[in-house]
Order: structure tokens, then C-alpha cells, then sequence
């Protein structure tokens, strides 16, 4: 008893410092990208109550991450200051999620140590904990889902009930990570064991669980006339072939597996794992990661690097933690049982117990010893000279060139540290120095038709320069317009930069309100959309033209 206490206290310190080292890392390299500054100018319009858009007077949902939006408005609307509202959002999110890892799936020394040198090393992890981005709700989902999944052989109403609303706002901070979980989802729902609750009665209760979900949803479409945000638009609706989305899909992922391998390698050893272990729960969790990597191979991946592999890793770690730690326990009660039996079928026994503990020690040091390796490699030879070999003659292949490490750039100024070392009131200049100044001061004094600023602005200046100014870009982020529009093809294209060509008329259209648009059939297409983003919000008349719009009424006015 006492040496099983002495155990207990020993692994309690170990999760403490596992956890202090983890959070002191995300919070001491905390920052903010340019992009976090889109939905942080919808959160202010909500919070001063000029509605929960980007451009004033256009219903237009320019944030891929609503529900995590609306988390920062509400702490935006106690604190006062958007950027610290960005970095407590980011870091209570991301703390719970590290609690989990450490506190709930981590029940040895072993997976302790695992989950330090997975979260700790993991350059991508650490970068999106903060960034201002949907990443960390993500990870604080996934960490209740497999609290949820794992910790349950047998599931009651209340249980379905409430893994159904995580998922429910999992899908609402970012619709496409549904994939993440869907295989569990479809099991727990359809076939894992219920306490007398029938398979439609399981189902109704899972569809209504995701309420969170559906409420967004209704939301959407009554207030911004579509389902999706208009960033799916722009990545996706750009008319450019599937082979250029699966090239530079393939470009991000090689370009990951040599600045940052270990965020690859724990899905591939987590997927292993869970077939040798035949654990149907982990197969399918497993299966969830990989479902969401092709995903992302299939839609470009990101300019980004390590964005979209963060939550699949994160998944990943927390598998191979309960994995390894249900192993122990497994163990264990094998053990327990040994000595219950004769002395004969004892020794027989226990001699297979200690190959089994020493064969799963083996294996998780093992692990252990492959994510250190990937750090190493990353944080040498992989970011030093590895993308030399990516290199063929005057070009990388497939533009690996194109995938960013952005704290690299943004953190010296938007980093936490930048802040404190600032005084009260200072803080927005050193922000703004992230561009070059002479150009900045340039674009602003630009003489626009109408006091407009129309191209070239990026989030950072958006929010603190251009308040109440109509802004649009070639690439069409916050317009509904120019999103919907083929892109125009550039050899180094980046996914969710596709430029767009701007139609003759458009921009005396946007100053005026009066459509100029030359174009005959953008001319039409225009003037449907506008009823839908700008129109009487009840109109019986916009309500037939959202339906119109959403069942592809108005496609071929865009060509397609």
C-alpha cells in the first residue's frame, strides 16, 4: 500500500510538471497571425453592436472558425483589449486540453513522458495553442470527445447526449473536422453498447445533441443567406483542376514531415498501434486522423505550416496516451488475477505477464524515443538544410516555398512578449511595424474613389487603421462577390490566395451602391446577391433568392 502511494505521488508531480512545462512553452511563445485579425474585426462590429459582419452594411462571414469567433467576443466584451482577449481565449482553451492529456489519459510515468515530448516538441502544437486561430478550441474538443469515448463501455442517454454537443461545436469551430471523429461517431451511435436505448432513439438523441451545431447553421442561412463561410468559397469555388489541389496538398505534407515530422509520425504510430491492439475504439479514432490528412491533401493543404496537421496530431497523443495507459491497467489486473490462482498456473502466468509488460514497455519507449527523434531532426537538419532537397534546379518541388512557418514572421510583433514589453496605449504601433511602414503609410494615403480602400489590406491593418472602411482584396476573403468567381491561374498560387480578376465596374459599384458591373451576366449575378447580403433581412423576396442562390439557380451567370 504504501509503495502504491509513494507510485501515486510520484506520477501526481510528474503530470504537474509535465503540464507546467507544456503551458509555460505556449504562453511564453504566444502571439497572433494576420489572419486571427479577421475574425477578430467581426467580433468587434458584434461587440459595438454593427452586427456580426466584416465590411459594415454586407452580411458577409469572412471567419472560417465562427463559434471560436463568438468565444472571443464575449471575452472581448469583459476585457476591453482584442488582443489579450485572443491570447486568454487561446490559452484557457489549450490549457484544459493539456489538463486532459495530462490528468485523465496519462496513468503512468511512461505516456507522461510520451505526452512531454509530443506537446513540448511539436513546433506546430505549441504554435497553434496560441495563434489566434480555431486550433485550440479543436484540441479542447477533441480531448472531451475522447474523455467521453474512451472513459464509457456502456453509453446512457445523458452520455450521448453530450458527446453529441461537443461534436456539435467541434463542427461549429471548424465544420470540416467532423471527419476527425466521425468513425467514432457513427460506432457510439449505431452499434456501441446502450443502456435500453434503441439504435433511433440513439440516433435522435446524437441529432439532437448537435445543436450547437444546427443552431449556428439556421443562423447562417437566415442571417448570411448561405450554410458555409465565405473562406469555403475561396478556396474551393476557384474553377482551378484537382491536380493543382492535390500537388500542393502533397507539397504541405512533405513540407511538415521535414520541419515538423513528429505532427505525421504519431498518427502513423497511433493508427499501428490500435490494429495490433484490435481496440475497435482506437481503430476508429485512429481512422479519424487519417480520414482528415487525406482531407487536407485533397483541398491543398495550407499556406500555414502545420495548421491542419495540429488537431489530427493532437488526436494522435492523446490515443496513444489512453492506449499504452489502459495497457498498464490491463496488466495490472492480469497480475491480480495470477495471484488468486495456483502456484503452478501462478509461475505460468506470471511468466506471460512479464512478457507482455516488458513487450508494451518496449513499445512505448520506443515511441517515446521516435518522437524524440522527429524533434530532433526538426529542429536540425530538417529546417536548416532539409528543404535543400526539395529543391530541383530554379524551383522547389511542387512549391514547397509556398508553405510559411508564420510565428517565425509574425511573433518579434504580435507576440506575447512584444506586448509586455510595451507600455499601456503602445502596443498597437509595434503591431503595424510587421509591415513595412513606407508602404503602409503609402496605401493608406491613396487617393480611392469614395474614400474606399480596396486592395492590399491585411487583417492587422484592417482592424486598427481601416474601422468602418469597406475593404476588399483580390482574393476576395470578406466578399461574398469575388469569392464566388473563377480564380485567375498563377504558376506559385497558395491555398485560400487565389487571386481573383476584378470585373470592369465593380469598384465604382461598391462606392456608389449603383451596380456598374459590364458584364451582362455578373451584372445579374450581382444584383441577386446583393438582396441576399444587403437586402431586408425578412423579405419575403430574399428568402426565394437565397433558395435560388444555394440550389445553383444562378451558376451559369458565373460560368459553371
Amino acid at each position: 500500500m504504501k509503495e502504491k502511494f509513494k507510485n501515486m505521488k510520484g506520477l501526481t508531480i510528474a503530470r504537474c510538471v509535465a503540464f507546467t512545462v507544456v503551458m509555460f512553452l505556449i504562453i511564453i511563445l504566444a502571439w497572433n497571425c494576420d489572419d486571427a485579425y479577421h475574425a477578430y474585426v467581426m467580433a468587434k462590429n458584434l461587440v459595438e453592436g454593427n452586427g456580426f459582419v466584416y465590411n459594415l452594411g454586407e452580411r458577409v462571414n469572412a471567419s472560417t472558425c465562427p463559434l471560436f469567433t463568438l468565444l472571443v467576443a464575449v471575452v472581448y466584451a469583459v476585457v476591453g483589449d482584442m488582443y489579450l482577449s485572443g491570447i486568454l481565449t487561446c490559452v484557457l482553451c489549450s490549457g484544459i486540453a493539456v489538463w486532459f492529456v495530462f490528468f485523465k489519459f496519462c496513468k503512468n510515468l511512461p505516456s507522461v513522458l510520451l505526452a512531454l515530448v509530443c506537446l513540448s516538441g511539436a513546433n506546430g502544437f505549441i504554435t497553434y495553442a496560441t495563434s489566434g486561430l480555431e486550433n485550440c478550441l479543436l484540441f479542447c474538443m477533441m480531448s472531451l470527445v475522447f474523455f467521453m469515448v474512451m472513459s464509457k463501455e456502456e453509453y446512457g442517454k445523458k452520455d450521448l447526449f453530450f458527446l453529441a454537443m461537443v461534436i456539435g461545436i467541434l463542427m461549429g469551430a471548424r465544420m470540416d473536422n467532423v471527419l476527425l471523429v466521425a468513425p467514432i461517431g457513427v460506432y457510439v451511435y449505431f452499434f456501441a453498447k446502450k443502456k435500453e436505448i434503441s439504435i433511433p432513439k440513439s440516433i435522435g438523441i446524437g441529432v439532437l445533441g448537435v445543436f450547437p451545431f444546427w443552431m449556428w447553421e439556421i443562423f447562417s442561412v437566415i442571417y448570411y443567406g448561405f450554410l458555409f463561410p465565405n473562406t469555403a468559397y475561396i478556396k474551393l469555388g476557384t474553377g482551378l483542376p484537382l491536380t493543382n489541389y492535390l500537388s500542393r496538398g502533397i507539397s504541405y505534407m512533405l513540407t511538415a514531415l521535414l520541419n515538423d515530422p513528429v505532427l505525421l509520425v504519431m498518427p502513423l504510430l497511433y493508427g499501428i498501434f490500435a490494429v495490433i491492439k484490435r481496440d475497435k475504439k482506437h481503430i476508429l479514432m485512429a481512422a479519424g486522423t487519417w480520414i482528415y490528412l487525406v482531407y487536407v491533401v485533397y483541398i491543398g493543404g495550407d499556406f500555414m505550416l502545420g495548421r491542419h496537421q495540429t488537431v489530427p496530431f493532437f488526436s494522435a497523443v492523446c490515443g496513444l496516451c489512453v492506449l499504452f495507459s489502459d495497457a498498464s491497467c490491463e496488466m495490472a489486473k492480469n497480475a491480480a488475477k495470477v495471484r488468486e490462482k495456483g502456484q503452478e498456473a501462478e509461475q505460468a502466468e506470471e511468466r506471460e505477464a512479464d512478457r507482455q509488460k516488458k513487450r508494451t514497455e518496449n513499445i512505448l519507449i520506443g515511441t517515446i524515443v521516435a518522437a524524440a527523434v522527429c524533434v530532433i531532426f526538426a529542429y536540425t537538419f530538417g529546417r536548416t538544410e532539409g528543404k535543400r532537397y526539395l529543391w530541383n534546379g530554379d524551383k522547389y518541388l511542387m512549391q514547397c516555398m509556398d508553405v510559411a512557418d508564420e510565428r517565425a514572421y509574425y511573433s518579434p510583433t504580435t507576440g506575447l512578449l512584444a506586448y509586455l514589453k510595451t507600455k499601456d496605449g503602445e502596443y498597437e504601433g509595434i503591431v503595424t511595424q510587421t509591415f513595412n511602414t513606407v508602404e503602409v503609410e503609402e496605401m493608406l494615403a491613396r487617393e480611392t474613389p469614395g474614400g474606399q480602400l480596396f486592395r492590399g489590406a491585411s487583417g492587422i491593418l484592417v482592424y486598427y487603421y481601416l474601422e468602418g472602411i469597406h475593404v476588399y482584396d483580390f482574393y476576395g476573403l470578406a466578399d461574398a462577390f469575388l469569392a464566388r468567381l473563377q480564380a485567375t491561374y498563377d504558376d506559385h498560387w497558395r491555398i485560400g490566395h487565389m487571386q481573383r480578376e476584378i470585373p470592369s465596374g465593380y469598384e465604382e459599384t461598391v462606392v456608389t451602391g449603383v451596380n456598374c458591373i459590364e458584364d451582362e451576366k455578373l451584372h445579374e449575378f450581382y444584383d441577386a446577391l446583393s438582396i441576399v447580403i444587403k437586402g431586408d433581412l425578412w423579405s419575403v423576396e430574399r428568402f426565394k433568392t437565397i433558395w435560388r442562390m444555394n440550389t445553383g439557380y444562378y451558376n451559369n451567370l458565373l460560368g459553371y
